[in-house]
């Protein structure tokens, strides 16, 4: 059950060549569903259970503008950008909800990452210190944040979140005459992403199985059992050329021809992103967001070429 408050501005000017909507919301979220793992013996692998309430917070603004108009050409655009965040209101027992990489908490963001903190690697010169965590030279160091001089499950804690804070599309088109052309851009911002492609591939512990290049160089000094920490967070920021596509019309003619035309469009032509793996466009709804999993393919570059006939 979903309790709505929504507020909002329309704005048109210059004879309506930019309009301008605004608009403000609170989401409540009463009885969220989880589907919460039970015992092998139950014969059953989990049960959909409702699990507590949730808030969405945010702004959306959208600018649409002709910025030019003239018989033979034209151009406009369309902006728009959404800003939101989400806190968890309360949990059925009050516990924390784990689900592999993630943790739901009280008072905290739905996509936030748990795990260690990661300090780099013990070096030989800390030998000593390092056997009182029973580490060795070349093992990964994390940061004790109980400091009960142990490395533990206590010792995990909010590292990231996986759920974009910023939103945003910009698209544009052009005419001439028949000819038209439209360029979409998306992007989003404000997240990370868990690469578990390296958490896996990236280690030698992972031998003989099948290991990335990067085990001998970004991860030569890692000689340790995988471990979900932020050393393997990375920013997840991108902006995408998602579509392009050129058409023509040609003068309609005869009384059984509405229209005719010929287009060619390509759909996820360029992503500008400092992101490591193979795309940072990855699941950001549910419970478990920005995680670059093992089995995830990625969006691929298509062309289509095509024509549209109107009797």
């Amino acid at each position: 059950m979903q309790y709505k408050l929504d507020a909002g501005i329309e704005l048109g000017l210059f004879d309506n060549r930019v309009s301008m909507e605004f608009d403000v919301y609170r989401k409540k979220t009463v009885d969220m569903l989880l589907a919460a793992p039970l015992p092998t013996t139950s014969g059953y692998s989990s049960i959909t259970r409702n699990i507590g309430s949730m808030e969405n917070r945010g702004i959306e603004f959208a600018i649409n503008t002709t910025n030019i108009k003239t018989a033979d050409f034209s151009w406009s655009s369309q902006f728009n950008i959404s800003v939101n965040k989400n806190r968890v209101l309360a949990l059925t027992g009050g516990s924390d909800i784990y689900s592999g990489s993630t943790v739901i908490r009280v008072g905290e963001s739905v996509g936030s990452f748990f795990g260690r903190v990661h300090l780099g690697t013990w070096s030989t010169q800390e030998k000593d210190l390092a056997a009182v965590y029973k580490a060795r030279p070349g093992d990964v160091k994390y940061l004790d944040l109980n400091n009960d001089k142990q490395i533990n499950d206590n010792d995990r804690t909010i590292i990231g979140n996986g759920v974009p804070k910023y939103v945003l599309g910009l698209n544009q088109t052009f005419r001439y005459k028949n000819f038209d052309l439209n360029i979409l851009f998306r992007g989003k911002f404000g997240f990370d992403i868990l690469n578990l492609q390296e958490v896996f591939f990236g280690n030698r512990k992972y031998l003989p199985n099948n290991i990335y290049n990067s085990t001998f160089t970004r991860h030569a000094a890692l000689n340790d059992n995988p471990q979900y920490s932020d050393y393997y967070l990375e920013k997840g920021d991108f902006l995408k050329l998602d579509n392009v596509t050129l058409g023509y019309n040609f003068p309609a003619k005869g009384k059984y021809l509405r229209n005719l035309r010929a287009f060619v469009s390509g759909r996820n032509l360029l992503t500008i992103t400092g992101y490591d793996g193979l795309d940072p466009e990855l699941q950001d709804t549910g419970f478990e967001t920005g995680v670059d999993a093992r089995g995830f393919y990625p969006r691929t570059r298509s062309w289509t070429v095509g024509l549209n006939v109107g009797f």
